[in-house]
């Protein structure tokens, strides 16, 4: 404590002495001396100090004797290094004033987030679970890696070691987060996209002359394989010019897991129409102009007779069937009528 005042009947005391002349009352005033506390605000984290719940600052006055109580929180990343008051270590948090105090915490950044290299692997085909995540540390810590997405999968490893890997996942959107042991408050995520290709998607658009025209999607570049002949394209829209014969048109993307389309289309012209197999057991086809929709069939005996006539839708692929095994054997005309062409041909059924 402190004196503050020493009184004789309400006068000051000068030199210690009084003189008395009359009935006296002497007086003395004392008062606990008070000391500033001077807080250096830190870089890397917070620095607080406490008198009781009341938070003070830097240059408060505090009575000799006061318990402060020192808070210091590092920021993400950083941990606390040192405590000190008057470049005394402060143990349990608190430090008792008992004159001019300073009061100073240090961090450090312990990671940053470029700390972290984080690279995905996406999975090759739909739906396969061959995806992966491969993450290394620029320092070597005890970390815990936790990865989880939205359909219920979460994984969480310690990891001592420099690099770490993690396999066998499906395309979705991963985060990845980290702790460090023993150091509070920290955490560092990541977002991670596992991805995957598309299916396969063919269209069949327009068909003009001998050019039929397809329309792709759900890859980036795609095998064409025409009548045993390959191309590459990265187009979304291919024309093909077929021959007058069957034609075998075979498309994939990057991978066969995406799917594969195969079609089969006959091709000729009014001029030509092709009928087989000829000779026949009963069963044959006849490829139709890719003009037509649906056409009349007729057949007729060698000797003029109608046998049968009837509409016929054209498939796909351009093709009738026709099956005539309740005929005998012979020769018969095969009459087929369209809205471009009119055309007789001769099949021979054994």
């Amino acid at each position: 404590c402190r004196l503050v005042s020493l009184q004789a009947n309400g006068e000051n005391i000068t030199n210690d002495t009084v003189t008395i002349t009359e009935t006296t009352g002497i007086k003395a005033l004392f008062e606990k001396q008070k000391f500033e506390v001077s807080i250096t605000t830190p870089t890397g984290g917070t620095l607080k100090v406490y008198n009781g719940e009341t938070e003070i600052q830097s240059g408060t006055q505090v009575e000799y004797g006061t318990k402060l109580r020192i808070e210091a929180v590092p920021d993400t990343g950083c941990r606390l290094v040192s405590l000190q008051a008057n470049g005394e270590n402060i143990t349990n948090d608190t430090v008792t004033i008992t004159e001019t105090t300073e009061i100073k915490a240090l961090f450090e950044l312990l990671v940053s987030a470029d700390n972290y290299d984080i690279e995905s692997t996406n999975a090759t085909c739909p739906g396969s679970n061959d995806g992966k995540i491969e993450i290394s540390f620029a320092k070597q810590l005890n970390y815990s890696v936790t990865v989880k997405n939205n359909d219920d999968f979460e994984k969480t490893e310690t990891i001592t070691e420099k690099t770490y890997n993690l396999t066998d996942l499906y395309a979705g959107n991963y985060s990845v987060c980290f702790t460090i042991e023993n150091v509070i408050n920290y955490e560092q995520c990541f977002e991670v996209i596992i991805s995957q290709p598309q299916n396969l998607s063919v269209s069949k658009s327009a068909f003009v002359d001998n050019e039929v025209t397809y329309s792709l999607s759900g890859g980036k570049h795609y095998t064409v394989v025409y009548n045993g002949e390959s191309m590459e394209t990265t187009e979304n829209v291919i024309q093909i010019s077929l021959l007058k014969r069957k034609n075998i048109i075979r498309i994939t993307a990057e991978d066969e897991c995406q799917g594969v389309f195969e079609d089969e289309l006959y091709y000729t012209d009014a001029d030509n129409l092709v009928l087989f197999p000829n000779p026949t057991k009963g069963n044959f086809s006849i490829i139709i102009p890719y003009s037509e929709e649906e056409v009349d069939v007729e057949i007729i005996s060698v000797f003029g007779h109608l046998i049968s006539k009837e509409k016929k839708p054209v498939s796909h692929n351009g093709l009738i069937d026709i099956d005539i095994t309740a005929l005998t054997d012979g020769m018969y005309l095969v009459k087929i009528n369209g809205k471009t062409f009119r055309k007789v041909n001769r099949v021979t059924k054994k």
